[in-house]
Protein backbone atom coordinates (compact mmCIF):
# COMPACT_ATOMS: atom_id res chain seq x y z
CA UNK A 1 0.00 0.00 0.00
CA UNK A 2 1.37 3.49 -0.69
CA UNK A 3 1.27 6.00 1.70
CA UNK A 4 0.88 9.93 0.82
CA UNK A 5 4.05 11.70 1.08
CA UNK A 6 4.96 13.91 3.95
CA UNK A 7 4.54 18.11 3.08
CA UNK A 8 6.16 20.64 4.53
CA UNK A 9 6.31 24.39 4.86
CA UNK A 10 8.44 27.25 5.85
CA UNK A 11 9.36 30.75 5.94
CA UNK A 12 12.98 30.07 5.17
CA UNK A 13 13.25 30.56 0.95
CA UNK A 14 17.54 30.65 1.56
CA UNK A 15 17.65 26.83 0.13
CA UNK A 16 16.67 25.83 -3.68
CA UNK A 17 14.65 23.23 -2.64
CA UNK A 18 11.06 24.45 -3.35
CA UNK A 19 8.32 23.38 -1.25
CA UNK A 20 4.39 23.29 -0.70
CA UNK A 21 1.77 22.20 1.64
CA UNK A 22 -0.95 19.85 0.21
CA UNK A 23 -3.97 21.90 -0.18
CA UNK A 24 -6.63 20.77 2.80
CA UNK A 25 -8.84 18.51 0.66
CA UNK A 26 -12.31 19.80 2.76
CA UNK A 27 -13.54 20.85 5.81
CA UNK A 28 -16.61 19.25 6.90
CA UNK A 29 -19.88 21.57 7.35
CA UNK A 30 -20.28 20.46 10.84
CA UNK A 31 -18.95 18.11 13.37
CA UNK A 32 -20.39 16.62 16.68
CA UNK A 33 -19.56 14.09 19.43
CA UNK A 34 -22.44 11.54 20.18
CA UNK A 35 -22.72 10.81 23.92
CA UNK A 36 -21.65 7.26 23.46
CA UNK A 37 -17.84 9.06 22.37
CA UNK A 38 -18.16 8.65 18.20
CA UNK A 39 -16.90 11.23 16.41
CA UNK A 40 -19.31 12.48 13.79
CA UNK A 41 -18.38 14.71 10.45
CA UNK A 42 -20.77 16.13 8.30
CA UNK A 43 -19.80 16.96 4.72
CA UNK A 44 -22.50 18.86 2.07
CA UNK A 45 -22.03 19.01 -1.30
CA UNK A 46 -25.26 21.57 -1.84
CA UNK A 47 -28.53 21.08 -2.99
CA UNK A 48 -28.34 19.22 -6.33
CA UNK A 49 -26.02 16.44 -5.37
CA UNK A 50 -26.92 12.89 -7.20
CA UNK A 51 -25.13 11.04 -4.15
CA UNK A 52 -24.82 10.51 -0.58
CA UNK A 53 -22.44 8.75 1.34
CA UNK A 54 -21.43 7.66 4.59
CA UNK A 55 -18.44 6.07 6.28
CA UNK A 56 -17.07 4.40 9.02
CA UNK A 57 -13.37 4.04 10.17
CA UNK A 58 -11.96 2.86 13.25
CA UNK A 59 -8.82 2.66 14.58
CA UNK A 60 -8.41 -0.68 14.29
CA UNK A 61 -6.06 -2.74 11.36
CA UNK A 62 -4.16 -5.77 10.20
CA UNK A 63 -1.29 -4.10 12.78
CA UNK A 64 -3.61 -5.53 15.87
CA UNK A 65 -4.20 -9.02 14.81
CA UNK A 66 -3.23 -11.70 17.06
CA UNK A 67 0.30 -13.40 16.00
CA UNK A 68 -1.44 -16.58 16.49
CA UNK A 69 -4.86 -15.18 14.29
CA UNK A 70 -3.30 -13.38 10.88
CA UNK A 71 -6.06 -11.72 8.96
CA UNK A 72 -8.58 -11.84 11.62
CA UNK A 73 -9.41 -8.14 11.24
CA UNK A 74 -9.72 -8.43 7.43
CA UNK A 75 -12.37 -11.95 8.37
CA UNK A 76 -14.47 -9.46 10.72
CA UNK A 77 -14.27 -6.61 7.97
CA UNK A 78 -15.98 -9.45 5.65
CA UNK A 79 -18.24 -10.31 8.05
CA UNK A 80 -19.65 -7.66 9.65
CA UNK A 81 -21.59 -6.66 6.56
CA UNK A 82 -23.64 -10.11 6.63
CA UNK A 83 -26.41 -8.82 8.48
CA UNK A 84 -27.19 -7.61 12.10
CA UNK A 85 -29.88 -8.60 14.50
CA UNK A 86 -32.47 -5.74 13.07
CA UNK A 87 -31.91 -6.48 9.11
CA UNK A 88 -30.83 -9.91 9.26
CA UNK A 89 -31.42 -11.22 5.68
CA UNK A 90 -27.32 -11.69 4.65
CA UNK A 91 -26.91 -9.02 2.15
CA UNK A 92 -29.81 -6.46 3.18
CA UNK A 93 -27.63 -3.20 3.05
CA UNK A 94 -25.76 -4.46 0.12
CA UNK A 95 -29.48 -5.03 -1.69
CA UNK A 96 -30.77 -1.81 -0.46
CA UNK A 97 -28.37 0.67 -1.98
CA UNK A 98 -28.17 -2.03 -5.31
CA UNK A 99 -31.58 -1.17 -5.96
CA UNK A 100 -31.35 2.53 -5.94
CA UNK A 101 -27.56 2.79 -8.00
CA UNK A 102 -25.67 2.56 -5.39
CA UNK A 103 -23.15 0.69 -3.56
CA UNK A 104 -20.83 -0.81 -0.44
CA UNK A 105 -17.49 -1.05 0.68
CA UNK A 106 -14.85 -1.81 2.83
CA UNK A 107 -11.41 -2.03 3.15
CA UNK A 108 -8.46 -2.82 6.11
CA UNK A 109 -5.39 -1.04 6.54
CA UNK A 110 -2.41 -1.49 8.79
CA UNK A 111 -4.19 0.95 11.80
CA UNK A 112 -7.58 1.52 10.56
CA UNK A 113 -10.62 -0.40 8.51
CA UNK A 114 -13.33 1.50 6.90
CA UNK A 115 -16.51 0.53 6.09
CA UNK A 116 -19.14 2.85 3.57
CA UNK A 117 -21.92 2.81 0.98
CA UNK A 118 -23.12 5.50 -1.29
CA UNK A 119 -27.14 5.53 -2.39
CA UNK A 120 -28.76 8.44 -4.04
CA UNK A 121 -29.86 11.18 -1.59
CA UNK A 122 -33.60 10.04 -1.25
CA UNK A 123 -32.97 6.20 -0.10
CA UNK A 124 -29.61 7.73 2.50
CA UNK A 125 -31.75 7.24 5.68
CA UNK A 126 -32.81 3.64 4.56
CA UNK A 127 -29.27 2.88 4.15
CA UNK A 128 -27.71 4.33 7.06
CA UNK A 129 -29.78 2.84 9.13
CA UNK A 130 -29.47 -0.62 8.06
CA UNK A 131 -25.76 0.26 8.06
CA UNK A 132 -25.36 1.76 11.83
CA UNK A 133 -26.68 -1.73 13.12
CA UNK A 134 -24.00 -3.46 11.28
CA UNK A 135 -22.26 -2.08 14.01
CA UNK A 136 -24.60 -1.91 16.85
CA UNK A 137 -25.83 -5.46 16.86
CA UNK A 138 -24.15 -7.45 13.70
CA UNK A 139 -25.00 -11.12 13.71
CA UNK A 140 -21.43 -12.17 13.12
CA UNK A 141 -22.50 -15.82 12.95
CA UNK A 142 -20.18 -17.90 12.55
CA UNK A 143 -21.44 -20.77 10.45
CA UNK A 144 -20.95 -17.85 7.55
CA UNK A 145 -17.00 -17.54 8.97
CA UNK A 146 -16.08 -20.48 5.97
CA UNK A 147 -17.35 -18.53 2.97
CA UNK A 148 -16.03 -15.21 4.03
CA UNK A 149 -12.55 -16.45 4.57
CA UNK A 150 -13.16 -18.15 0.84
CA UNK A 151 -13.64 -14.99 -0.13
CA UNK A 152 -10.61 -13.61 1.27
CA UNK A 153 -8.61 -16.05 -0.57
CA UNK A 154 -10.06 -15.35 -3.56
CA UNK A 155 -9.00 -11.43 -3.14
CA UNK A 156 -5.58 -12.58 -2.42
CA UNK A 157 -5.48 -14.89 -5.63
CA UNK A 158 -6.18 -11.75 -7.77
CA UNK A 159 -3.56 -9.23 -6.17
CA UNK A 160 -0.70 -11.46 -5.34
CA UNK A 161 1.01 -11.08 -8.58
CA UNK A 162 0.44 -7.23 -8.55
CA UNK A 163 3.74 -5.26 -8.24
CA UNK A 164 2.30 -3.20 -5.10
CA UNK A 165 1.38 -6.26 -3.17
CA UNK A 166 5.02 -7.36 -4.18
CA UNK A 167 6.31 -4.58 -2.88
CA UNK A 168 4.21 -4.72 0.15
CA UNK A 169 5.81 -8.10 0.50
CA UNK A 170 9.16 -7.48 0.12
CA UNK A 171 8.67 -4.46 3.01
CA UNK A 172 7.16 -7.19 5.06
CA UNK A 173 10.55 -9.76 5.00
CA UNK A 174 12.70 -6.93 5.42
CA UNK A 175 11.12 -5.09 8.53
CA UNK A 176 12.56 -5.41 11.99
CA UNK A 177 11.46 -8.67 13.66
CA UNK A 178 9.21 -7.48 16.60
CA UNK A 179 7.21 -4.99 14.20
CA UNK A 180 3.73 -5.90 12.91
CA UNK A 181 4.16 -5.82 9.45
CA UNK A 182 6.53 -8.86 9.95
CA UNK A 183 4.03 -10.97 8.92
CA UNK A 184 3.61 -11.39 5.46
CA UNK A 185 0.41 -13.10 3.62
CA UNK A 186 2.81 -13.62 0.62
CA UNK A 187 6.03 -16.08 0.78
CA UNK A 188 9.41 -15.92 -1.31
CA UNK A 189 10.02 -19.26 -3.54
CA UNK A 190 13.76 -18.22 -2.48
CA UNK A 191 15.35 -15.76 -0.09
CA UNK A 192 19.38 -15.29 0.24
CA UNK A 193 21.64 -13.02 1.00
CA UNK A 194 24.45 -11.52 -1.51
CA UNK A 195 28.22 -10.97 -0.10
CA UNK A 196 27.51 -7.23 0.12
CA UNK A 197 24.19 -8.05 2.91
CA UNK A 198 21.66 -6.95 0.02
CA UNK A 199 19.10 -9.61 0.87
CA UNK A 200 17.13 -10.75 -2.09
CA UNK A 201 13.57 -12.18 -2.25
CA UNK A 202 12.39 -14.20 -5.50
CA UNK A 203 8.70 -14.65 -6.05
CA UNK A 204 8.06 -16.77 -8.96
CA UNK A 205 4.51 -16.90 -10.45
CA UNK A 206 4.95 -20.01 -12.72
CA UNK A 207 5.83 -20.17 -16.71
CA UNK A 208 2.96 -18.45 -17.76
CA UNK A 209 3.61 -15.09 -16.26
CA UNK A 210 3.40 -12.05 -19.07
CA UNK A 211 5.56 -9.63 -16.50
CA UNK A 212 8.38 -9.69 -14.37
CA UNK A 213 9.52 -7.50 -12.22
CA UNK A 214 12.22 -6.50 -9.94
CA UNK A 215 12.29 -3.97 -6.97
CA UNK A 216 15.09 -2.40 -4.59
CA UNK A 217 13.88 -0.77 -1.36
CA UNK A 218 16.30 0.94 1.11
CA UNK A 219 15.51 1.82 4.72
CA UNK A 220 15.78 5.06 4.31
CA UNK A 221 12.85 7.89 3.55
CA UNK A 222 11.99 11.63 3.87
CA UNK A 223 12.22 11.05 7.95
CA UNK A 224 15.99 11.14 7.30
CA UNK A 225 15.65 14.62 5.33
CA UNK A 226 18.06 17.12 7.08
CA UNK A 227 16.31 19.73 8.56
CA UNK A 228 17.97 22.44 6.22
CA UNK A 229 17.49 20.65 3.15
CA UNK A 230 13.59 18.70 3.17
CA UNK A 231 12.54 16.80 0.18
CA UNK A 232 16.21 15.48 -0.34
CA UNK A 233 15.30 11.62 -0.31
CA UNK A 234 12.37 12.47 -2.77
CA UNK A 235 15.48 14.34 -5.13
CA UNK A 236 17.86 11.46 -4.53
CA UNK A 237 15.13 8.99 -5.70
CA UNK A 238 14.15 11.32 -8.99
CA UNK A 239 17.93 11.42 -9.90
CA UNK A 240 18.60 8.19 -8.97
CA UNK A 241 17.06 6.70 -12.29
CA UNK A 242 18.96 9.03 -14.61
CA UNK A 243 21.85 6.70 -15.74
CA UNK A 244 24.58 5.00 -14.57
CA UNK A 245 28.09 4.92 -15.53
CA UNK A 246 27.69 1.66 -17.46
CA UNK A 247 24.34 2.58 -18.98
CA UNK A 248 24.99 6.74 -18.95
CA UNK A 249 21.95 7.38 -21.45
CA UNK A 250 19.51 10.02 -19.11
CA UNK A 251 16.90 7.31 -19.21
CA UNK A 252 18.35 3.96 -20.44
CA UNK A 253 16.03 2.05 -17.97
CA UNK A 254 13.09 3.75 -18.70
CA UNK A 255 13.26 3.71 -22.94
CA UNK A 256 15.06 0.13 -22.78
CA UNK A 257 11.27 -1.47 -20.58
CA UNK A 258 9.04 0.99 -22.77
CA UNK A 259 10.04 -0.89 -25.80
CA UNK A 260 9.07 -3.79 -24.40
CA UNK A 261 5.65 -2.99 -23.01
CA UNK A 262 6.93 -2.08 -19.77
CA UNK A 263 7.57 0.74 -16.70
CA UNK A 264 9.41 2.09 -13.99
CA UNK A 265 8.51 3.85 -11.10
CA UNK A 266 9.99 4.99 -7.63
CA UNK A 267 8.57 6.29 -4.29
CA UNK A 268 9.73 7.94 -1.05
CA UNK A 269 7.95 7.29 2.01
CA UNK A 270 8.65 8.05 5.61
CA UNK A 271 10.54 5.15 6.25
CA UNK A 272 11.92 4.00 3.24
CA UNK A 273 12.42 4.19 -0.99
CA UNK A 274 11.40 1.99 -3.66
CA UNK A 275 12.26 2.04 -6.91
CA UNK A 276 10.88 -0.82 -9.34
CA UNK A 277 10.30 -1.63 -12.88
CA UNK A 278 8.12 -4.51 -14.80
CA UNK A 279 8.66 -5.73 -18.22
CA UNK A 280 8.12 -8.70 -20.35
CA UNK A 281 10.60 -11.95 -19.09
CA UNK A 282 12.33 -12.09 -22.47
CA UNK A 283 13.63 -8.81 -21.72
CA UNK A 284 14.13 -9.10 -18.00
CA UNK A 285 17.34 -10.07 -17.55
CA UNK A 286 18.58 -6.74 -19.68
CA UNK A 287 16.06 -4.24 -17.63
CA UNK A 288 17.73 -6.09 -14.40
CA UNK A 289 21.39 -5.15 -15.43
CA UNK A 290 20.26 -1.50 -16.28
CA UNK A 291 18.39 -1.31 -12.74
CA UNK A 292 20.96 -2.81 -10.77
CA UNK A 293 23.88 -0.19 -12.24
CA UNK A 294 21.53 2.78 -10.68
CA UNK A 295 22.70 1.14 -7.23
CA UNK A 296 26.40 0.35 -8.09
CA UNK A 297 27.56 3.83 -10.00
CA UNK A 298 24.58 6.12 -10.46
CA UNK A 299 25.74 9.34 -12.21
CA UNK A 300 23.74 11.68 -9.88
CA UNK A 301 25.22 14.44 -12.12
CA UNK A 302 24.31 17.69 -10.21
CA UNK A 303 23.42 19.76 -13.73
CA UNK A 304 20.53 17.01 -13.55
CA UNK A 305 19.36 18.35 -10.12
CA UNK A 306 17.18 21.88 -10.99
CA UNK A 307 15.20 19.38 -13.77
CA UNK A 308 14.11 16.75 -10.96
CA UNK A 309 13.13 19.52 -8.61
CA UNK A 310 10.87 21.06 -11.23
CA UNK A 311 9.78 17.40 -11.59
CA UNK A 312 8.79 17.38 -7.79
CA UNK A 313 6.98 20.56 -8.27
CA UNK A 314 4.78 19.62 -10.80
CA UNK A 315 3.97 16.30 -8.88
CA UNK A 316 3.19 18.01 -6.03
CA UNK A 317 1.23 21.20 -7.76
CA UNK A 318 -0.76 17.90 -9.45
CA UNK A 319 -1.45 16.91 -5.86
CA UNK A 320 -2.73 20.21 -4.77
CA UNK A 321 -5.40 20.13 -7.53
CA UNK A 322 -6.39 16.49 -7.17
CA UNK A 323 -7.16 17.15 -3.45
CA UNK A 324 -8.81 20.97 -3.75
Amino acid sequence: MDYPKRSRSSDDDSHDFKRQRIADPGRPSKSLTLENGLKVFVFSGGEDVEVSSAAMTVRVGSFADPLEIPGLDHVIEHILFRGSQKFSSVNELQDYVAKYDGGTNAHTEFDHTTFSFEVDPEHFHGALDRFSHLFINPLMETEKLEHEIDAMDSEFLLIKYSDADRLDQILAHTSYEDHPFKYDPGRPSKSLTLENGLKVFVFSGGEDVEVSSAAMTVRVGSFADPLEIPGLAHVIEHILFRGSQKFSSVNELQDYVAKYDGGTNGHTEFDHTTFSFEVDPEHFHGALDRFSHLFINPLMETEKLEHEIDAMDSGTNTLQTNFS
